[in-house]
């Protein structure tokens, strides 16, 4: 009796068919190149968006910190607190910058390898 379980099981296997699996893969690849080309549009997005905003605060201190030599001497207080902070943050958006461009390095290098390794993945 398992025997013939076994045979009637067996025998209704089939396999996709190789257009099938074509198809399944080339949406995988769509899919994986669609996510890739996203990641790197919101990248590119956060880097210009906090590119603005770093070119904002530099002129901000270069209004404030003057271009005089004796500026400094005579600058207030509050001021001067504005432009130190300023070179925190300043420090940090270059930092945060230098990674969101080795970020963007990255995901090219995924989707020129996933190219390299799927050719048919370049209509995607």
């Amino acid at each position: 009796m398992l025997d013939k379980v076994i045979r009637v099981r067996n025998s209704s296997f089939e396999t996709r068919s190789s257009k099938r699996d074509d198809e399944h893969i080339e949406r995988l690849l769509r899919q994986i190149a669609s996510a890739l080309n996203h990641a790197a549009h919101e990248t590119e997005a956060q880097r210009d968006g906090l590119r603005r905003r770093l070119d904002a605060v530099i002129t901000q201190a270069a209004v404030i910190g003057g271009n005089d030599i004796d500026e400094s001497l005579t600058r207030d207080e509050a001021d001067a607190a504005v432009l130190a902070a300023s070179d925190v943050e300043i420090a940090r958006a270059e930092a945060k910058l230098k990674m969101l461009e080795e970020q963007l390095s990255h995901f090219a290098f995924l989707e020129a390898a996933l190219h390299s390794r799927f050719p048919m993945s370049k209509g995607s």
